[in-house]
């Protein structure tokens, strides 16, 4: 079961453990309605968790909640939380977090706004986007996780990559990113909106492709941490470390991560 990416455990009522959930590595879903759960510790090891529905349990503290950087969707009533710990988890959701930054970044109306999101949040960031700046927006590319698109995002192009190991998708998604920042202007501005698992997502590799995924798939079935990965992807990639930024210059080019 650890690859499994989705679990229903709703209206089990003498459900009160669910520590073993912390070995599903790739959950993407989890609904957990109407259960005798007190203890959710165990869900800061599903870092992949994007949606999770734990409404009419026994929690009381969300804080492990706050280790899940993928969390789009949160469903929690009927649970004796606090409102104030509530809404400190959805100002850090993806969406939240991409408003309020854009509350505080100003753009040059003289020149072009391009946006580039990217992780397996990319969809949602870029939504955020989108809603807040409408038609501020001139074009951009959001590269995700296959089946995270939930929609058209106009005017920007959506991709579907690979991921944890970047595939032909991840490249070409990529490439066409580098495309829209190429040519621009100091007036131009370029919103970088990274989320986890960008690092996969977002690759244009200095080494033979095969081989670069090669590395990946050796690091990550000997136990390596993602800082490990990164590390060594960092000097493969023609994007990492500061060289996207570099490709976009001389526009402005704001992150939000």
């Amino acid at each position: 079961l650890p690859q499994l990416k989705v679990l229903i455990l709703a209206c089990q009522i003498d459900l009160r453990d669910i520590t073993p959930v912390g070995s599903l590595k790739d959950l993407e879903y989890l609904e957990l309605f109407k259960n005798d759960v007190h203890d959710i510790s165990c869900l800061a090891n599903c870092k992949n968790l994007i949606d999770l529905h734990i409404g009419q349990c026994n929690i009381s503290d969300v804080s492990p909640l706050f280790e899940l950087k993928t969390l789009a969707r949160l469903w929690l009533p009927g649970n004796p939380v606090s409102e104030a710990d509530v809404q400190a988890l959805r100002d850090a959701m993806p969406g939240s977090a991409v408003r309020q930054a854009l509350e505080k970044i100003e753009f040059n109306p003289e020149g072009k706004l391009i946006v580039v999101s990217t992780g397996k949040a990319g969809w949602e960031m870029a939504r955020a986007a989108v809603e807040v700046l409408g038609d501020r927006i001139d074009t951009g590319v959001v590269v995700t996780k296959y089946d995270h698109c939930k929609g058209e995002l106009k005017p920007l192009e959506l991709y579907e990559a690979g991921h944890p190991v970047p595939d032909e998708n991840s490249y070409k998604a990529t490439a066409r990113a580098l495309e829209v920042v190429s040519g621009l202007t100091e007036k131009d501005s370029v919103l970088f909106l990274l989320s986890g698992g960008g690092s996969a997502l977002f690759e244009k590799p200095l080494v033979k492709p095969e081989l670069l995924q090669q590395i990946t798939e050796i690091l990550l079935r000997g136990g390596a941490e993602i800082t490990e990965i990164n590390t060594i992807r960092k000097r493969l990639s023609g994007v990492k470390g500061g060289r996207f930024a570099a490709h976009c210059a001389p526009a402005k080019i704001e992150a939000v991560i």
